[in-house]
């Protein structure tokens, strides 16, 4: 009897769809094996949903979390399980998965917002679930996150409540932080950002370790065996705590994108911002929308785009477009670029409404390949580059590649550049000796392992390849035929205050995230200035020593390299003005100025001091 239920569940588990919504819960046979109790409710959930018997479908996802949470019994299907007792089991997030479909069926007939409200709690909480699962090593699946955010946005656009456009900012950083996990995963090793495996397979164990004792500690509540399962749970968990707290003093970012339950609050980041006239454009790019986020300092709004132009050939094509104006005809090429420069702005900056003059840029999926400094505002029919409306020209612009970790630059200090140090391939880098002195190497393994970890700058003119889905891994090819990989980066332990790449070429993939520019910063870089694309030798040095001098100057990182943007476009040669020779240059991280400390102009300033206390105890002994 028993195998013929077996064989029923599993035939069930097949997609059911009866047009309109439909809803569809695949299972594992391990899942039908060990559950079977829950798989049947669910099933019989799905197919009440199918059937739009919506509380019924209800009841059966509340009777599989009953069956799958020890100790909860409430069969309402308004309440949930704490989430405190939740353990990674795939099942859950199954039960929590339909109860918030059947939400978003009945929200989508209803006219109030209480079953958008109860949708999103649901969505809430298979994001919990999923945590649990990550931790067992189990992959996320990014639709999850998608309905989360998507499911968010629903309320908001319902309510226009501000506190629940905090929430689904909130929701996306959420789902950011696992990304930019998943984004650290060696595809071929399974490694996270050189982690060590042993360490992850430990912890792994003992957190399947720890919720086998949860499950068996709730069961056992007001039973005999109650205080005895509870010590044995408690002293695993001491044990899994120590474990977790080892991690996070060696590796700790990999902890907080791991473990660490915070995320950055809109508060924080508005507290970090320094003016009015600064602003954070946070993006969140999904399967068929993109978020973005305004943050002012004091302000906050967002919108949500639907992705029904194809966002990833166009950021191609412009791209494509602006590198093919020093290759062929040139013509051709303007025409290209400009069309695509202006449909890309409006499209995904006009509709954020009037923009402060500082603009921090936080891209996300293809957003990550575009370089917005080369957008224009304006529609324009010729090919007069100095007269093109340019959002450079209107806006500083730079990037993080994390809310978080813009507002935890706030608290990092700024030292002088103390060590300059550049490696170079064959490129000419006298714009960095002249200006800010330093040694340059040749692009040695030798060189480069010993002298990287000390530079407070960083400047690498070195062939460099990142988002390539041929090489994923890929970093920069140094002189002795040995290439530097980028998950190698991930051990240097740095100390610098920028690393330039200037002789960087990110891929035209739709990955995300520009993984090396990433590698860098968990190593320990505080910025980040790299290339989209290979630019020309004079346009280079030229950039570069003016960046350099405004940098030595006081100015910020951003600014500086905006001036350059700006001088370049003032030189004789007219094509100059053209994005492939500026648009190129991305600055990343910590934007603040680093100033040389000169002590002598301290000791003049004291010296005033000095002279006036020496004449009045002068005076005081006549």
């Amino acid at each position: 009897m028993r195998n013929l239920l077996f064989i029923y569940l599993l035939f069930l588990s097949a997609p059911v769809f009866a047009g309109g919504d439909t809803l569809h819960i695949a299972f594992t046979t391990q899942e039908l094996a060990a559950y079977p109790e829950a798989t049947e409710a669910i099933m019989k959930g799905q197919q009440s949903f199918d059937e739009r018997e919506v509380d019924q479908a209800l009841m059966n996802y509340q009777k599989a979390l009953i069956e799958l949470v020890p100790g909860f019994s409430n069969t309402d299907p308004d309440e949930n399980p704490d989430k405190k007792n939740f353990y990674a089991n795939t099942l859950l997030s199954k039960a929590f998965e339909g109860k918030a479909k059947t939400y978003e069926a009945i929200a989508r007939r209803e006219t109030g917002i209480d079953a958008f409200e109860k949708a999103l709690t649901c969505r809430e909480l298979i994001f919990e679930v999923d945590r649990h699962l990550a931790h067992i090593g189990k992959v996320y699946d990014p639709i999850h996150y998608d309905e989360l955010v998507a499911q968010a946005f629903n309320l908001y656009e319902k309510t226009n409540n501000p506190s629940v456009l905090l929430r689904v900012f909130r929701s996306v950083e959420k789902c950011r932080k696992i990304r930019t996990l998943e984004s650290l995963r060696d595809p071929s090793t399974k490694q996270i950002a050189n982690v060590p495996v042993e360490l992850i397979a430990n912890l792994q164990q003992q957190k399947i370790s720890l919720d086998q004792e949860l499950k068996r500690y709730l069961s056992s509540k007001g039973t005999a065996n109650e205080t005895k399962t509870e010590e044995a749970y408690k002293a695993i968990r001491k044990t899994y705590q120590n474990a977790l707290f080892d991690s996070k003093k060696k590796y700790p970012d990999f902890y907080r994108l791991q473990y660490d339950e915070s995320v950055v609050t809109v508060g924080e980041i508005q507290n970090r911002i320094s003016d009015k006239e600064e602003a954070v454009i946070a993006f969140y790019d999904t399967a068929d929308q993109l978020y973005i986020f305004v943050i002012g300092q004091n302000g906050f709004r967002g919108r949500r785009i639907a992705k029904d132009f194809p966002i990833g050939n166009w950021v191609k094509q412009l791209r494509t477009e602006i590198q093919n104006y020093g290759n062929g005809d040139k013509v051709a090429a303007c025409t290209g670029y400009r069309e695509m420069a202006y449909k890309l702005y409006q499209k995904i900056v006009e509709p954020l409404g009037a923009l402060p003059t500082s603009l921090v840029i936080i891209p996300d999926g293809v957003v990550a390949q575009l370089p917005f400094s080369a957008l224009l505002s304006e529609q324009v029919s010729d090919c007069t580059f100095n007269k093109y409306p340019f959002m450079l020209r209107d806006h500083q612009i730079s990037y993080h590649y994390g809310a978080d970790l813009y507002a935890r630059a706030a608290y990092l200090e700024h030292e002088s550049y103390k060590n300059v140090v550049g490696f170079t391939s064959g490129r000419d880098l006298s714009a960095i000796t002249k200006v800010m002195g330093g040694k340059v190497f040749g692009a040695k393994r030798d060189n480069f392992e010993e002298a990287a970890v000390t530079a407070s700058l960083l400047h690498l003119s070195i062939p460099t390849q990142t988002n390539n889905e041929k090489k994923p891994w890929f970093s920069f090819q140094l002189s002795d035929d040995s290439p530097f990989l980028e998950k190698e980066i991930y051990n240097l332990n740095l100390a610098s205050q920028m690393v330039v790449l200037s002789d960087c070429t990110l891929g035209n993939g739709t990955t995300g995230l520009l993984s090396i520019v990433q590698g860098f910063q968990y190593a320990g870089a505080q910025s980040v200035v790299t290339t989209l694309w290979k630019n020309d030798e004079g346009s280079m040095r030229t950039m570069m020593n003016d960046f350099y001098t405004q940098l030595r100057n006081g100015m910020t990182k951003d600014a500086a390299l905006r001036s350059a943007c700006l001088s370049l476009w003032k030189e004789k040669d007219a094509d100059l003005c053209h994005p492939l020779h500026w648009a190129t240059y991305i600055p990343i991280g910590d934007m603040d100025a680093v100033k040389e400390k000169n002590w002598y102009l301290y000791l003049i300033g004291i010296a005033p001091l000095v002279a006036l206390f020496y004449f009045w105890r002068k005076y005081r002994t006549a």
